[in-house]
This record gives C-alpha cells, sequence and structure tokens, in this order.
C-alpha cells in the first residue's frame, strides 16, 4: 500500500518547505526597468507588417427588436473597405456562448442590446473600418419591440434568463 511519504505530494511538501520565502523578498519583473523608464515595447508601439486589415463592429442602435435587414451594400461602398460580413456570412456556428451557446457573434433576428454587433467591417485603415461601422444606425433596419421589463412579465412571456433546468439525483 502506498504510504503518504512515497507519493509524489510528500515530495512537493518537502521541497516548498526547503525552498526560500518569497514572502517579504522584492520579485522584481524581468522588464520592470523598462516600464520605469518608459522604454518597455507595447503591441501598440510595432509596426504594422503591410498589408494589415482593420476589423470594427456596426452596432444596433436600439436595444430590443427584430433585425429586418442590413444595407450592406451601403457600407462596402465606403472608401477603404474591403468586406463586410453579417451573420449569414460566417461559416461556422455563430456563437460565442461558453455553456448555453445562446450569445451570437453578429446578431441574427432578434437584437438584444443597444451596441450589439450586428456587422464586421474589414478595412485598409482603422479609422476607415471605424467610419464605416458608424454607418449601423442608418443602414440597420430594425423593428423595435417591447423590451419586457418585470420579472412577472417575463415569466408569463416565457422570457427567462436561463431556461429552466431540472435536477435529479440518484434513479
Amino acid at each position: 500500500m502506498n504510504k503518504p511519504e512515497s507519493l509524489p505530494l510528500a515530495e512537493a511538501e518537502e521541497a516548498a518547505e526547503a525552498a526560500p520565502s518569497a514572502v517579504g523578498r522584492p520579485l522584481p519583473h524581468e522588464s520592470a526597468h523598462l516600464h520605469v523608464r518608459g522604454a518597455a515595447p507595447y503591441t501598440d508601439d510595432l509596426p504594422e507588417p503591410a498589408g494589415t486589415l482593420h476589423a470594427a463592429l456596426g452596432l444596433s442602435p436600439i436595444a430590443c427588436g427584430r433585425l429586418l435587414a442590413v444595407d450592406v451594400e451601403r457600407v462596402r461602398r465606403m472608401p477603404g473597405v474591403v468586406a463586410v460580413l453579417t451573420a449569414a456570412d460566417l461559416p461556422a456556428d455563430n456563437n460565442c456562448g461558453p455553456l448555453l451557446h445562446d450569445d451570437p457573434l453578429l446578431a441574427d433576428g432578434e437584437l438584444r442590446y443597444v451596441g450589439q454587433p450586428v456587422f464586421a467591417v474589414i478595412a485598409t485603415e482603422r479609422e476607415l473600418a471605424r467610419r464605416a461601422a458608424a454607418l449601423a444606425g442608418q443602414v440597420v433596419q430594425a423593428e423595435p419591440q417591447r423590451p419586457v421589463l418585470a420579472a412577472l412579465e417575463g415569466h408569463a412571456a416565457g422570457q427567462h434568463v436561463l431556461p429552466p433546468m431540472h435536477l435529479t439525483r440518484g434513479e
């Protein structure tokens, strides 16, 4: 039978006890001196590779509604725009929800909050992508709907924060 002394955990505990304590001792970061002098490189300081494309999101202008259409042609005609993507253009599942799979990358049918991504603009320059995405208020056609604001009203309409779950234990 395994004795506690023969388990790897016991060896790890011994090594931890033998190691000098870091408590109360300075542990400088390897680039701390560069940060203090203002010389540390940041991602934004790196030169862009030639041909870099930039993305910006066109956001929902309304909090609750049904997405009717997006006039992507108007956005595509903007200077520097290379592509405009909507939910229909995504090759995989339009979802980034880690558990319930209920969080679309780009709105597809239902608009749930102001600022929900509806389309993505790819352009040759960051500012051009942002300008094209800023047209969202003009190119997103949506039918506003009355939001559910009271818990009883949401329950009556069958709208829940999480779907109902039934947990069982045993047979």
